[in-house]
């Protein structure tokens, strides 16, 4: 899925472009990144801004852009909306950067996103997937992963076809735009496909007790085939212990917030065995982003804890590449240089930002644990 060669090519000719004058010699061009590194999701943001880091390091190290090292300014969301707009805030109005990548949630993307297009500075979410995001802000608004249509259609797909699931129970948190995107795709896959969405669920976030909701799976007979949780980071682990402990061995399908470690260790290898989930790529040898674990590896002594970590490498080196293409190191000159990106090789997949929906057409991993480890199933679309 994933063509890192091509990723080096392009700092090569980043490089290239700026051999002329040492990086380290000129001005740095500001970059903003907001990634929460505290609260709930640290798990997937702090490992995204790791590898941010480690993309600005390589970067700089082959002459920047243009002659010109990237300074990365980062601000922790702390997961919460508040201070994620504050980010943004100081981003654009104190540190008057030339553009900003971040966060991997759609409703920390809605919080943030409207400051930075007030301001004309274009914005790279990193890892929200309510499709329609960009355009609920407006031009200055891009996305680096698919859409949740995409993975929830894809989990529906596989859920009918691999497992051969008739009937599914659906369980959301009714308070994220996330969970509410991903649920409602996959119960309009589901059904489109003669699939037939048994009960529902909807919880608040924050909660830590599902008991009524697994009491209402186990209450259902004949059982469901499959479990959808369209759920946050966090929540997915405590959902899973506790509805394995409860005897339900039903298989649990979730999208990409499964993907982060906490999943197995909080939940327990054991209570992991036949669950699921969409993400962004694949972290297993010869997955195609071997060059890429790597050097995250090198960087930090251990390989990547999740898919988000390849969304922030990818954020800052398609913005790389946008600042390279730009006529002009301007907000405006880079933006427009983003739509004229038609064939982005990153470690997360190849995309295409032309579309002025600005939701990238990508390929969607499957991930199945297995042993308390992330297996790879395989890259599809819907």
């Amino acid at each position: 899925m994933s063509k890192v060669l091509g990723r080096f090519a392009a700092a090569a000719a980043i490089a290239l472009a700026g051999m002329a004058i040492p990086a380290a010699a000129q001005e740095p061009i500001k970059l903003g990144a907001i990634y929460s590194v505290t609260g709930s999701y640290a798990v997937i943001e702090d490992p995204a801004l790791k590898a941010a880091r480690l993309a600005v390091k390589e970067i700089n190290a082959q002459g920047g852009i243009k002659g010109r090292p990237i300074e990365l300014i980062h601000y922790d969301g702390k997961s919460t909306l508040a201070d994620i707009a504050n980010a943004a805030q100081r981003l654009v109005h104190e540190d008057q950067v030339i553009a900003i990548i971040g966060v991997a949630d759609s409703g920390f993307y809605l919080a943030s996103a409207p400051i930075a297009q007030d301001a004309g500075i274009p914005y790279l979410d990193t890892g929200g997937t309510v499709p329609n995001l960009p355009e609920q802000i407006g031009e200055f608004a891009h996305m680096m992963p698919f859409g949740d249509d995409y993975q929830a259609f894809v989990a529906a797909d596989f859920a009918l076809n691999d497992l051969k699931a008739k009937t599914a129970f659906l369980l959301r948190d009714a308070d994220s735009d996330y969970t509410r995107a991903i649920a409602m795709f996959f119960k309009q896959r589901f059904e489109e496909k003669d699939g037939k969405i048994v009960d529902e669920s909807s919880y608040h976030t924050g909660d830590t007790d599902y008991s009524a909701h697994v009491t209402k799976i186990r209450s259902l007979n004949p059982q469901p085939d499959v479990i959808y949780a369209a759920m946050n980071p966090g929540d997915d682990a405590t959902f899973v212990r506790q509805a394995r402990e409860a005897g339900i061995t039903i298989p649990i399908i979730g999208g990409d917030a499964f993907d982060n470690p906490d999943l197995v260790k909080n939940a327990g290898a054991k209570n992991t065995a036949d669950v699921y989930f969409t993400t962004h790529m694949a972290l297993t040898p010869n997955s195609g982003a071997d060059k890429f674990i790597e050097a995250y590896k090198a960087e930090y002594g251990h390989p990547p804890e999740n898919a988000f970590a390849g969304l922030g490498y990818d954020s800052v080196y398609l913005m790389a590449e946008a600042m390279n293409k730009a006529s002009e190191l301007t907000p405006k000159a880079i933006n427009d240089a983003i739509f004229t990106i038609t064939n982005f090789a990153g470690v997360t997949g190849n995309a295409n930002f032309s579309d002025p929906k600005r939701a990238p057409d990508k390929e969607v991993t499957l991930i199945a644990v297995k042993d308390g480890k992330f297996d790879l199933i395989g890259n599809r679309k819907p």
